[in-house]
């Protein structure tokens, strides 16, 4: 029952991201937004790990794995995410797209990893695309002036964090050194800086508006989801 509780409270805090982007990207571009977020992310979690005395990454390879699944379900997952709502998309057609990962992960780690997949799992599968299909469809014909960028960048964070998935549940059932968890995060969160910080520079000029409501959207994202959920 306490892991089903923990379950549950991972889930709504993972999915009010999609509030906190929605009320902090009046005032900051998707990028800028990311790259403040985990820039404040990385400096938490580097001062835990100094105070701990747990600063410590010896295996380059782990570092590296680390680094990949940074990119994966961090920058390209939440960049797409948020460079959607940001063209006027939807925040609950963003995440109903992006719901779709789950389904993906479910039927493409029979043929990956090799895990067996039931006929159920597909049918389930096809059945969730075709109404995320149809949604989309007609959402698109009726918005005016939309734009079809925003409706294919949830795509693409799907696919990001179905193949981030699909590369970590690899890494678990092998031999390879893994990074402790808060550890691997600080990694994820400081590769997520470095790959966001030039798009924030050279698309937006990292321009923010540090109203209230920002203030707290970040700090919602901050603590409660890339921290909390964690």
């Amino acid at each position: 029952m306490r892991v089903l509780g923990l379950e549950l409270l991972f889930v709504v805090l993972w999915s009010s991201g999609f509030i906190g982007a929605k009320y902090g990207l009046p005032y900051a571009g998707p990028f800028t937004l990311l790259l403040i977020r985990y820039v404040v992310v990385a400096a938490l979690l580097g001062c835990w790990l100094y105070m701990r005395g747990d600063f410590k990454f010896y295996d380059r390879p782990a570092i590296i794995r680390a680094a990949i699944v940074g990119l994966l379900a961090h920058a390209v997952w939440l960049s797409a995410a948020l460079g959607s709502i940001s063209l006027g998309v939807s925040p609950w057609i963003v995440a109903l797209i992006t719901a779709l990962q789950p389904m993906l992960t479910s039927v493409l780690s029979g043929p990956i990893l090799g895990e067996r997949i039931l006929p159920v799992q597909w049918w389930g599968t096809c059945i969730g695309l075709v109404g995320v299909v149809v949604v989309v469809i007609t959402k698109l014909e009726g918005a005016a002036g939309g734009s079809p960028l925003g409706y294919l960048l949830p795509f693409v964070a799907a696919a990001s964090m179905t193949v981030s998935t699909l590369y970590q549940r690899h890494l678990n059932s092998s031999q390879a050194v893994r990074l402790p968890i808060i550890n691997s995060l600080f990694v994820q969160a400081m590769t997520s800086v470095i790959v966001l910080y030039p798009l924030a520079v050279m698309v937006e000029n990292v321009r923010v508006q540090w109203t209230g409501q920002f203030i707290v959207a970040l700090a919602w994202l901050v603590i409660m989801l890339s921290i909390g959920s964690y």
